[in-house]
């Protein structure tokens, strides 16, 4: 009898941090108590993302990156298991999986995938801001949707998963704290486990890591994003650390929400003019997200159709866009506070 693989496959920005940290500090204890293995192969440690398994999801797309047979690897690690579990984002996306390593992967175990889903313009939004904050990009908003938007095809993306190991074996969830179990999506993926393999995982009583990947409000976001063009300009091409020094000015700006509130900056009482849309508002135009929806109108009803879950925008973001983000005159101050700090 095959061994269960099940794959989390994200998507992004549906708590997969919380999830790869808590299973790779806990690996030890859940596979003494549960058999449920997440393996040592493949997983790569970041600065303030998840504990993931990037090496397996990298020779997956595109073959060998790191010089080590991955995949071949895992095999010979999870022999005495009798399931094993392995997290990375972007295993379910667009892009397409190298049909050798599925035939691999098919051979030597039974395969199950576990998968959270935003509402399109949401999961844009929030990918657009990580790629802001960690990936260095420095477009906007229409330049980042127009080379991520197929990642956004749920449906058509889960579909190459069916053809291999049937629409039966892919569970599929809202990522939406109300609908989740206890409002955590740790404990959730935990009753998806036990569902899938029998075992109870007991969370109540492992330990919790220390969430790192805090969120960041819109105008932070902006303030990273004309940091990445000046950056990219190469204005600062001759000035030592300028990614230092800008980061030490943006920090001085004190523009998260908690500081806001009676500020005696003046730059701060014009920026943060709106404190629910400081933390919650969409850095995408109205008119760039309906034209979203409606255009991945079928890939949400074929969604619902499969796994009887909405991916309707949530009520808190229907009026919630930020125009401050294309704000020129907000741009343009902070602009000029950056490169002031470069002088320094």
């Amino acid at each position: 009898m095959k061994p269960k693989l099940i794959i989390h496959g994200g998507t992004y920005k549906t708590g997969s941090t919380a999830i790869q940290n808590f299973f790779h500090l806990n690996r030890q204890a859940i596979h003494a108590s549960t058999g449920i293995l997440y393996p040592d192969t493949g997983l790569k440690h970041g600065n303030g993302v998840g504990v993931r398994h990037f090496w397996l999801s990298q020779e997956l797309f595109w073959g060998r990156r790191n010089n080590i047979d991955n995949w071949g690897q895992l095999i010979r690690e999870t022999k005495r298991s009798n399931a094993v579990f392995i997290s990375h984002e972007r295993l379910v996306g667009s892009d397409v999986p190298r049909p050798e390593f599925l035939n691999l992967i098919a051979a030597h175990f039974d395969v199950y995938l576990i998968c959270y889903l935003r509402p399109f313009e949401e999961y844009l939004d929030s990918k657009y801001r990580e790629w802001i904050r960690r990936q260095w990009f420095s477009g906007e908003a229409e330049d980042f949707i127009a080379a991520h938007f197929s990642s956004a095809k749920y449906y058509s993306n889960l579909a190459r998963w069916a053809d291999v190991i049937g629409w039966d074996r892919i569970h599929c969830k809202r990522y939406d704290r109300a609908e989740l179990l206890g409002g955590d999506v740790v404990m959730d993926i935990a009753q998806q486990l036990e569902a899938i393999t029998g075992e109870v995982i007991d969370v109540g009583s492992l330990k919790r890591p220390k969430a790192p990947n805090d969120s960041l409000n819109s105008y932070q976001v902006l303030a990273l994003l004309i940091r990445n063009k000046i950056l990219s300009s190469g204005v600062c091409d001759d000035v030592a650390n300028p990614r230092d020094k800008m980061n030490q000015a943006i920090k001085q700006m004190k523009l998260a929400k908690k500081n806001a509130p009676g500020s005696k900056s003046g730059f701060i009482e014009k920026l943060v003019h709106n404190e629910e849309l400081c933390s919650q508002g969409l850095l995408l135009s109205k008119s760039l997200a309906d034209d979203l929806t409606e255009q991945l109108d079928s890939e949400g009803k074929a969604i619902e159709r499969k796994f009887s879950i909405s991916l309707e925008k949530s009520s808190k973001y229907m009026d919630l866009y930020n125009d401050s983000f294309s704000s020129a005159a907000i741009r343009d101050e902070l602009k000029q506070r950056l490169l002031a700090s470069l002088e320094r």
